[in-house]
């Protein structure tokens, strides 16, 4: 296990909404920050979450304040750059061919080859961003091993919340920032550049259970993008709760225990894990399906899903409903 003294998690810049206006500021280092890096040794070695300034330049990517601050205020600190410029430019690819697609919908909101497009393509760039560059930094992080670990909020709170010891490094705190709020509610408003707003440290060490489960659910969208799976298991049927965009909705369930016909097991999707119970025979099938505690993080409904379907060839063809949500869905068996 390789050991890194801090971890920090930073915010560059900040959108917030007062009265119907968003005002963007950006922002620099808090003075918890650099007075951490002040205290290294020389030539100390501190990861941050950026790229050198010639990659910026081949790729066309802009720095924003916050990293030219911080670079031109650590003392004798020595800085190794974690991000990969390279897949930063391919999400954002893949953001802009969303967002073209999502424009052309607009006027032919009937084709539904333009609903996979988005969603394929939205995949890819946030499993892109998340976690391909986060593969990319934990590996830079074990080749260099920095004293201290600079990253993006969201970022950090992924590699403290588990992520990074599952794969083989241990921080020794972590601390995050967030831009200042008046007391009034307002937020700070930034002219210029010449007079940027500081973060503030927490003294609180954040601890964000949901982070790791969308990274998994990023992994299990991809996969279904990839392998039109979930899991690498068996199920006994292979569905999906959304007939527009198959992918989306796509479910495998597993029959744990059979009572003539009635059974029980569970349910994966991309959100997570399901239990369901229920009535399966040739003609029909009736269940309900219950979503576990990291699935209700994501947005999954809470409680019983009802799921009434009718056999149409080699697929059951039916209907779910629940307070929150309702639509039709299809499965057949998995061969």
């Amino acid at each position: 296990m390789i050991e890194v003294e801090k971890l920090f998690g930073i915010e560059e810049c900040k959108i917030q909404r007062y009265e119907n206006v968003s005002v963007m500021s950006q922002l620099t280092p808090s003075d918890g920050v650099l007075k951490a890096l002040s205290c290294l040794p020389k030539g100390a070695l501190v990861g941050i979450e950026d790229a050198s300034y010639w990659d910026r330049e081949i790729h066309d990517v802009g720095r924003t304040p916050y990293w030219n601050y911080l670079t031109n205020n650590a003392g004798n600190a020595s800085f190794v750059y974690l991000d990969d410029l390279s897949l930063r430019v391919e999400a954002a690819d893949f953001f802009k061919r969303a967002r073209i697609r999502t424009e052309l919908k607009l006027s032919n909101p009937g084709d539904c080859s333009l609903d996979n497009e988005i969603f394929e393509f939205r995949v890819n760039a946030d499993y892109t961003h998340t976690v391909l560059t986060s593969d990319h930094i934990m590996r830079m992080i074990k080749e260099t091993r920095p004293l201290i670990v600079i990253l993006d909020g969201v970022r950090a709170d992924l590699f403290w919340s588990g992520y990074a010891e599952s794969h083989g490094v241990r921080f020794g705190s972590y601390s995050k920032e967030s831009p200042p709020i008046h007391r009034e509610g307002c937020p700070v408003v930034l002219g210029d550049n010449e007079n940027l707003v500081p973060n503030e440290l927490s003294a609180k060490t954040a601890y964000e259970l949901g982070v790791m489960s969308y990274y998994f659910t990023l992994i299990r969208r991809k996969k279904a993008i990839d392998e039109h799976r979930i899991s690498d298991d068996k199920p006994d049927f292979l569905g999906t709760t959304d007939l527009t965009v198959p992918l989306r909705g796509l479910f495998e369930l597993t029959v744990k225990e059979r009572k003539g016909t009635f059974w029980s097991g569970n349910i994966v999707d991309a959100l997570g894990n399901a239990s369901f119970v229920g009535y399966f025979d040739r003609d029909r099938a009736e269940f309900t399906r219950h979503y576990g505690g990291l699935a209700l993080l994501l947005g999954a409904p809470k409680g019983n899903i009802a799921y009434k379907a009718h056999r149409d060839g080699n697929k059951y063809v039916g209907t779910f409903i629940h307070p929150e949500a309702k639509g039709n869905f299809e499965m057949k068996e998995f061969k």
